[in-house]
């Protein structure tokens, strides 16, 4: 079920010229039939607004909503038990795997829905596959097909890190982190980092606690086993700098970070 509250006063652009002060969307994996209250709320300096439920009857392709995203051009975008469905303030159209398509969703269960800079979506299914929706095309792409081309092989993914200077890196179960261009896809153009490889992409661990970019633009992975810091090479790719004291590169379970204007 997904529910959006909504209190007049702002116009927020993208989503058909509706008036709106305050949308807030709470999602819901309870199944739940269809209601609509309005409230009138009489306390001076209070607005008045109203709460909408938005279900199947509505187009909504699942009760079960997992995830929600805006994205840039306005657009909210929810995950669903059945697949990812894209709402404009007043209709739904849902987008999932259809007959003839060369890429299948091995699973229409989506449990995360991430933006790039292009304008793309990276969604996460439950079988742990991750494909890069294209919006105007309106087809998915897994990205084992470009680590293992031509082969049903694939990799098992837990999170979609972060996207960032044209890169979207990618955690695993247990082969660690993954970095792919937002925009090349052709096979094999990837890197992989992960603790069985050369010093230069190499982690501490397979298991990741948290990936942060910091102020200059420098990747900072947490393990289970210690901290690492990727630097961009002139090449472009993204490698070991060596920076981190030896006293948290390794043997170290780092699971938070923050950071200020000096330091992380």
């Amino acid at each position: 079920m997904l529910v959006l509250f909504n209190l007049v006063g702002i116009n927020l652009p993208g989503l058909g010229g509706m008036i709106f002060e305050m949308r807030i969307a709470c999602l819901h994996t309870i199944s739940c039939t269809l209601f609509f209250l309005l409230f009138v709320v009489s306390a001076r300096a209070q607005p008045r607004g109203k709460v909408e439920s938005y279900s199947t009857e509505q187009g909504l392709s699942h009760q079960r909503v997992t995830t929600m995203l805006k994205d840039g051009e306005g657009f909210m975008w929810f995950g669903t038990w059945d697949g990812i469905n894209r709402f404009d303030g007043h209709s739904f159209v849902s987008f999932k795997s259809a007959p003839g398509n060369k890429f299948q969703i091995g699973n229409e269960r989506i449990d995360q829905i991430v933006e790039d800079q292009t304008g793309h979506l990276w969604v996460a299914a439950y079988d742990g596959e991750i494909y890069q929706f294209d919006k105007r095309k309106e087809v998915f792409f897994p990205v084992s097909a470009i680590i293992y081309p031509g082969r049903k092989e694939k990799v098992l993914f837990r999170n979609i890190l972060g996207a960032a200077d044209g890169l979207i890196w990618l955690q695993s179960s247990e082969k660690g982190l993954f970095c792919v261009s937002q925009t090349d896809l052709s096979p094999g153009h990837f890197q992989h980092y992960h603790k069985d490889t050369s010093a230069q992409y190499q982690l501490p661990s397979n298991t990741i606690n948290f990936l942060h970019e910091d102020n200059n633009h420098r990747i900072w992975i947490g393990t289970s086993e210690g901290l690492c810091c990727l630097k961009k090479a002139a090449s472009g790719i993204f490698v070991n700098s060596g920076i981190v004291p030896a006293a948290i590169a390794t043997q170290s379970n780092l699971t938070a970070f923050d950071e200020d204007a000096e330091q992380l």
